[in-house]
């Protein structure tokens, strides 16, 4: 129970919070945010949510300016007693505009999921596709190399003359290497293409979510 040190507001009120989360393949957390739901609390009477985002955004701004306060005011401890006796009613009351409001998180985040699985699939896709490219372009000039070398009746690969000297029999065993190495990475890369785009779009694929309580909180307005 806080102290509301907004004197330009003269009711009590309560919000009710909860903690929403969304899981992926692996129970990976995809999503997670506090949701809010406030409403007028007046001792004996039934309560129910704000009808207008603005009075349920001043509330939830009362309460964050509550919590910037390097100091809480008191509250009578007849008050405490008082809310802490209704506060499973008041929770109930609250919960089912709570679980509706999740729902419509649940698909704006799933949707927000969505669009950033298909920048990543997107970019993955680029990324692959252009190695695919620059190793076509050095395979083929390679091969070509070879083919002029193996007509000059030159060792393949390199140019080198018999007789090489040992930095140059180890760049040709560099190159050579260079070139198999190549050769196995390409031979992937159409399998890739294939396959990791849709695991990066199956990675946000949301498979279940949850709906936590989190407690109430009751502003007190302060008084003059």
């Amino acid at each position: 129970m806080l102290v509301d040190p907004d004197r330009s507001y003269r009711r009590n009120r309560v919000i009710a919070l909860g903690r929403l989360s969304l899981y992926g393949p692996g129970a990976s957390r995809l999503h997670e945010e506090i949701l809010a739901v406030a409403a007028i609390w007046s001792e004996g009477e039934p309560i129910e949510a704000f009808k207008t985002a603005e009075a349920e955004e001043k509330a939830i701004e009362s309460f964050s300016t509550v919590l910037a306060r390097p100091e809480l005011l008191e509250v009578k401890d007849d008050m405490v007693k008082k809310v802490i006796a209704g506060a499973a009613k008041d929770e109930e009351a609250l919960w089912e505009t709570l679980k509706k409001k999740a729902m419509t998180r649940i698909f704006w985040a799933e949707d927000r999921l969505r669009q950033r699985a298909r920048v990543e699939a997107d970019e993955m896709a680029r990324i692959l596709e252009a190695q695919r490219t620059a190793i076509d372009k050095e395979l083929a000039v390679r091969t070509e190399r070879d083919k002029a070398a193996a007509a000059a009746a030159l060792q393949p690969s390199l140019p080198f003359a018999p007789g090489w000297l040992p930095e140059e029999k180890e760049q040709k065993d560099q190159y050579d290497a260079d070139t198999r190495h190549m050769i196995t990475r390409r031979s992937r890369l159409d399998a890739e293409i294939a396959s990791e785009p849709q695991r990066i779009r199956d990675l946000y694929e949301v498979k279940h979510h949850r709906l936590e309580r989190v407690g109430l909180v009751y502003l007190w307005p302060a008084t003059a």
